[in-house]
C-alpha cells in the first residue's frame, strides 16, 4: 500500500468524514447517514481457489478493503465501503464488485 493510500485510509476511517462523503455523493448533502450509526467493519480476508472447477493451480488471494463500515439504522443493515485510488483505473468498479461477491 502506497503512502497516498495509507493517508486516505486513515482520513476516511473517521466516521464523521465517512458519513459526510456518502451524504455528499449519494444524498446531495442531506444528512441521511449519521456518524453515530456507523460501526467499523474493515477486514482482510483470503479467497482460496482450491477445488474450483477448471482450476489447475491452487492459490490464495488476499483481499483488503480500504475502508468498510456497517450502517445500522433501525431494522435496516447496510454495508458501505470506499476504495481510494491515486490514478484513474477503469477496472476499479469491476474489482469492487468482485470484492463484494467474494464476501
Amino acid at each position: 500500500m502506497g503512502k497516498y493510500d495509507t493517508c486516505m485510509k486513515e482520513f476516511l476511517q473517521n466516521k464523521d468524514r465517512f458519513a459526510d462523503l456518502f451524504n455528499g455523493c449519494c444524498f446531495q448533502g442531506r444528512q441521511i447517514i449519521r456518524a453515530e450509526d456507523l460501526r467499523e467493519a474493515s477486514e482482510n480476508y483470503v479467497i482460496t481457489d482450491k477445488g474450483m472447477p477448471g482450476k489447475t493451480r491452487q492459490k490464495d488471494t488476499e483481499i483488503i478493503r480500504d475502508v468498510k463500515m456497517v450502517l445500522g439504522s433501525g431494522m435496516v443493515l447496510q454495508v458501505l465501503a470506499v476504495e481510494s485510488q491515486s490514478y484513474i483505473d477503469y477496472a476499479m468498479p469491476v474489482r469492487c464488485m468482485g470484492y463484494d461477491a467474494a464476501e
